[in-house]
C-alpha cells in the first residue's frame, strides 16, 4: 500500500484550515475589510478572497431595483475574469472561478460576504500577486495569508501598498 504523499497531506491541512477561517472569517465582516487566502504547490495555486458584499455591490440584500440587479450581473461577469481582482506575475491561467453571488441574489437582508476562489496553473514561477480591485471595490484593507512551498507569510493589503510579494 502506498504512504500518502506530501501534497496530498497538504491539502488536507490547507482544506481543514481553509473551512475552519471561512466560518472565523463569517463572524468578523467588516465593512471596509476583506481576507485573502493564498496557497500553491508545484504549479497550481488557489486563491479565495471574501469581500463584504456591501463594499463589492454597495448592498448586502436581495436586489430590490432594476439598477441593483444589473450592478449583481456586471459584477458576477467581472469576477470570472482574475484580472479584475487580482493579478499573478507569472503565466498563468484560470482552471476554475467560482463565486457565491447567488447567495446575496437569492438570501435576503443581512450581512452577506461574497466568496471568490480562483484554481489556477501556472507555467512560471510567481513571486508576486498585485490587488487591482481598490478602484471599484470599497475595501481598503485585505488580509492576506499564504502557504507556499516555499514558505507562508500574511501582510495587509492596502491601496497604498497593492502588491503581495514572496
Amino acid at each position: 500500500m502506498k504512504s500518502p504523499s506530501i501534497a496530498y497531506g497538504f491539502f488536507i491541512i490547507l482544506g481543514s484550515y481553509l473551512h475552519a477561517f471561512s466560518a472565523s472569517a463569517a463572524n468578523t465582516h467588516v465593512h471596509g475589510q476583506g481576507e485573502m487566502l493564498i496557497s500553491q504547490e508545484h504549479n497550481r495555486w488557489q486563491i479565495l478572497l471574501t469581500l463584504p458584499a456591501a463594499d463589492m455591490l454597495g448592498f448586502e440584500h436581495m436586489p430590490e431595483t432594476e439598477a441593483q440587479r444589473q450592478k449583481l450581473e456586471r459584477v458576477a461577469k467581472q469576477l470570472e475574469n482574475n484580472r479584475q481582482l487580482l493579478e499573478l506575475n507569472g503565466q498563468c491561467s484560470v482552471v476554475k472561478a467560482e463565486h457565491n453571488l447567488k447567495n446575496v441574489k437569492h438570501g435576503g437582508h443581512g450581512h452577506h460576504d461574497i466568496s471568490i476562489s480562483y484554481t489556477l496553473d501556472c507555467e512560471s514561477r510567481v513571486t508576486q500577486i498585485q490587488v487591482l480591485f481598490f478602484e471599484w471595490v470599497a475595501t481598503d484593507l485585505v488580509k492576506a495569508q499564504w502557504v507556499l512551498e516555499q514558505g507562508q507569510g500574511t501582510q495587509h493589503v492596502t491601496p497604498a501598498n497593492p502588491n503581495i510579494n514572496w
